[in-house]
């Protein structure tokens, strides 16, 4: 079984040049991933904030950068044009994170930099887009995570969801 963690072994700390163009860009980690691990086709584009828009919806699905949404493991997360006024940048997420932050494993940022972990605040990302074809064993919430899933089933302090209170005992257990 193909594993992230596998991936993440075999790469962290290396320069991964998949098109043998321009040297290392992010955009060369994320097609590692995406078509020697999991067996998708090479997402076209010039630049890598053209990968949000250039997926083939049956391979996978595009999440937009909401306020409640956290990318999980596998997932390739797309910043925009904005983020270096250049080509956007792109990775792979770890599932660690919350609705503030998130882990990536990329490369080239800073530019030249070798394959790396790097927690990310959501400024500028489109979103990401989840491979259909790769379902990671989710891990239980932490606390933390609980508190923010509880606050977002309330809006000023006031309850709006008739099944709060069944929703938090079964997030509690």
């Amino acid at each position: 079984m193909i594993t992230f963690k596998d991936f993440l072994d075999e790469f962290n700390n290396q320069s991964v040049d998949y098109d043998g163009v321009y040297g290392a860009q992010c955009f060369d980690l994320i097609q590692e991933w995406n078509v020697d691990w999991l067996n998708n086709p090479f997402i076209t584009g010039a630049y890598a904030y053209q990968i949000y828009n250039n997926y083939n919806p049956q391979k996978y699905t595009r999440i937009a950068n909401g306020p409640n949404d956290v990318p999980r493991e596998g997932d390739i997360v797309v910043w925009s044009w904005y983020f270096n006024f250049a080509g956007g940048h792109t990775g792979i997420a770890t599932g660690k994170g919350d609705v503030w932050s998130f882990e990536c494993f990329e490369q080239n940022d800073p530019t030249g930099t070798v394959s790396h972990l790097k927690t990310y605040k959501y400024d500028y990302i489109l979103g990401w887009i989840r491979p259909k074809n790769y379902n990671p064993t989710l891990l239980p919430l932490t606390c933390d995570q609980k508190i923010v899933q509880i606050k977002n089933w309330t809006t000023d302090s006031s309850i709006k969801d008739p099944d709060f209170r069944y929703k938090v005992k079964q997030l509690l257990v």
